[in-house]
């Protein structure tokens, strides 16, 4: 590089296989995965626990890999396909980068990959879940593997897989399925395979379908998958699903037998966390920048390793790495600066999804981006950039500023935006600093990194004038008492904090109240819901008629409230379904409600989001009655004001849907009976034209008088002035004849 400036786009770019994200069965079938899936520590470690499974002796050939977002478990899914599947070139790639990685144990399952002995490796069946039941998901994936089946001695397996799997309806019959994974299995292990390796993508998506309609998400069939992969001897079958959380986590708003079963299945499975620690993620974020070769001049490269040199001094180096190990990654990295790369991974872990969102960050063009930033900043001999946490905290508020309020972690943040939109005198280096502090604050909640003098100066300056300039800013803040030191751990914070720990109230609200969450009473409570008028019966004979909503959370609940006397025009019985017991037991009672005429059920099927809203909501109301400290402490009470707001806003959007017979999102699936038989019931539009069905079989001689004033519940005061006037009139005026 000239002594002229040049543009940091020409210098550096990302890796374009880290701006897509992965899709199991396609990327398998696909050539757009390719050799470069970085093998993680994480990975070895899941392949030892799959070899020790694929033993004749093992008893455990069945798990669930469960992490959160983003953290790169469907491109573990497409490495371990293309491992034990793959016989093409893109297979042999991965086989060797783990040979050269992990020798030992590439030896040990070189017998059951492609090509060795003869073997064709693992017959591979790929699915990414969806949101419907597990059978029927999994039936289409074995009928899609099966086509794989070519060969004419295989025509009649493939038929039969075919058969038992050719029902789509919700309760497929979980044997059909097993005799099809038997099949299946015999088959691709006559022709030549290892076994039948089963991998689910998006499995949570399985059990979030299950939890929302209870009556037709039967999981059993993934404890019978699981036990049968266990027990296959010598015809290996390997299953794995990837979860974003635990079983029980999906159940958590289910009635208590619900959640007892869904435990029962994960302990079929062998459940293994899948999280990469940092250091694997920073390592993960400097592949993915390349650099242009000899973009740089020497002094540029000297001006960067100083920067970097420093970060050992400051405490920055991950626990897992050395020295000279950081320093080549920091330098890869550039124009990150250091101490904003090791912030990166604990920084999208707290508020966002790992490294989806990580990379996200580097490959979008969102404002205050990666790409934003390269894309207009210069690179000179006397002028090295680099991005640094101030940018970080652009890029976030930016970005997901709106959403801030909803984190549990964003108070600081919060508090430093709060400081910035109050004081309109400040220089830009001590915006930055503020920016800095409040970021490294909430950082230091979930990572070593903390908001010490040391710190902070090294994230301002790259050299003795910029280190001075940076401290006599932080000096002339702490006079100006916008930040405060605090001794007793040497770390620098925004002066106006909170005194409340609004995180761990609502944990101590949800734990109190965690057995008194009844929906119906919730919604009773917090909802002002108006009834359902009978538009066109009312249009039509000028009466105004109206339904008004009741909720139950039991079945037993509504025995009563049929032989309860109302004083509405008809009303709705709304059943809120906890399991599938009391769904069986809510559609029974509609069923043989065959005398209430003025009488509806309304049955919905998918609740889990209102229920978890709900809870939440009872969390929040707890915590504003329970914390005093609230009083005198106007940051806390903010917060809560915002959450509650929040909160109270998607309740009311999942109340308003409840009884919407429309499919998620739009509705809630929600099914209606009058008088014993289920009605079809599509539309909103269709909800009252049903109410005005019933009250035209209800009110059939009811006389038909289109006057507002008189066909009232109660009389109107323009109808009762009028009386009394012509009462008066009539006892003044009368002459007496």
């Amino acid at each position: 590089m000239s002594d002229s400036s040049v543009l940091l786009a020409d210098c550096v770019r990302v890796n374009g296989r880290f701006q897509r994200s992965i899709h199991l069965d396609k990327d398998y079938k696909g050539k757009l995965f390719d050799s470069e899936y970085h093998i993680t520590s994480t990975a070895i470690d899941m392949l030892r626990r799959i070899d020790a499974g694929i033993r004749q002796d093992a008893t455990t050939r069945s798990w669930t890999l469960t992490g959160p977002y983003g953290v790169g478990k469907s491109a573990f899914g497409v490495f371990l396909s293309r491992l034990l599947c793959d016989p093409l070139s893109m297979g042999e790639q991965v086989r060797q980068r783990l040979k050269a990685l992990a020798p030992v144990l590439s030896q040990r399952l070189a017998e059951y990959c492609p090509e060795t002995n003869g073997d064709s490796g693992f017959f591979p069946v790929l699915l990414t879940a969806r949101r419907a039941p597990a059978a029927r998901c999994i039936a289409e994936a074995l009928v899609e593997a099966s086509k794989n089946f070519t060969a004419k001695n295989t025509k009649s397996a493939r038929e039969t897989i075919i058969q038992l799997c050719n029902n789509t309806a919700a309760d497929l019959d979980t044997n059909n399925i097993l005799k099809a994974i038997q099949i299946l299995t015999e088959t691709a292990c006559h022709i030549g395979y290892s076994g039948v390796l089963l991998l689910i993508d998006e499995m949570g998506k399985l059990f979030e379908y299950a939890a929302r309609y209870p009556q037709n998400g039967d999981l059993f069939v993934l404890q019978a998958l699981a036990e049968s992969a266990n027990r296959s001897a010598s015809k290996p079958f390997i299953m794995a699903g990837f979860l974003h959380q635990s079983f029980e986590e999906y159940a958590v708003y289910l009635d208590l037998v619900t959640r007892r079963e869904w435990a029962k299945i994960q302990g079929r499975f062998e459940d293994v966390p899948f999280v990469e620690p940092i250091e694997q993620t920073i390592h993960l974020v400097a592949h993915a920048i390349e650099r242009q070769p000899g973009a740089f001049s020497k002094d540029v490269e000297k001006c960067i390793m100083r920067v970097i040199g420093h970060a050992e001094k400051t405490g920055l180096v991950p626990l897992g790495m050395r020295g000279e190990q950081f320093e080549k990654v920091a330098l890869s990295a550039y124009p990150l600066h250091p101490l904003t790369l090791v912030a990166l991974p604990h920084f999208f872990r707290r508020f966002a999804q790992n490294e989806r969102s990580l990379f996200s960050y580097l490959c979008s063009q969102e404002p205050g981006g990666f790409q934003g930033f390269i894309a207009r900043t210069m690179v000179t001999r006397n002028s090295v950039p680099f991005i640094r946490l101030s940018d970080l905290f652009d890029y976030f508020t930016e970005n997901i500023g709106a959403s801030l309020y909803r984190q549990a972690h964003a108070r600081r943040l919060l508090e430093t935006l709060e400081l910035l939109d109050q004081q309109h005198n400040l220089e830009p280096l001590q915006i930055k600093l503020l920016k800095t502090i409040g970021l490294l604050t909430t950082l230091g909640e979930v990572s070593p990194l903390r908001p010490t003098q040391e710190m902070i100066i090294y994230a301002m300056g790259t050299g003795d004038k910029e280190n001075s300039a940076a401290e006599a800013a932080l000096m002339e803040l702490r006079n100006r008492s916008l930040i405060t030191y605090r001794n007793f751990n040497h770390t620098f914070r925004i002066w106006e904090g909170s005194d409340v720990d609004i995180d761990s109230r609502i944990s101590e609200g949800e734990r109190q109240t965690r057995d008194d969450i009844e929906l119906a009473r919730i919604i009773a409570d917090y909802a002002n819901q108006r009834p359902l008028v009978a538009r066109r019966h009312s249009f039509i004979t000028g009466a105004l008629r109206f339904f008004p909503i009741v909720y139950v959370d039991a079945p037993d609940q509504v025995s009563e409230l049929l032989t309860e006397p109302f004083a509405a025009d008809g009303r709705i019985i709304v059943c809120l379904i906890e399991s599938p017991q009391a769904a069986e037991a809510f559609i029974y009672q509609a069923q043989q409600a065959t005398t209430s005429t003025a009488q509806l059920f309304a049955i919905p099927k998918q609740i889990g989001p209102l229920r978890a809203v709900a809870t939440e909501l009872t969390a929040l109301r707890w915590v504003q009655k329970n914390t005093p400290e609230l009083r005198d402490d106007r940051v806390a009470r903010r917060e809560l004001s915002l959450r509650m707001a929040d909160v109270e806003l998607l309740f009311s959007r999942y109340l308003s849907i409840l009884l919407d017979p429309r499919s998620e999102p739009l509705g809630s699936g929600c099914t209606w009976y009058w008088r014993g038989d289920m009605k079809e019931v599509y539309s909103s539009k269709d909800i009252s034209n049903l109410i005005s069905q019933v009250c035209d079989t209800i009110y059939h001689q009811s006389p038909k008088i289109r006057n507002e004033l008189i066909v009232r519940r109660t009389v109107s005061p323009a109808v009762s002035g009028a009386r009394r006037n012509l009462l008066e009139r009539m006892l003044v005026k009368i002459r007496i004849v």
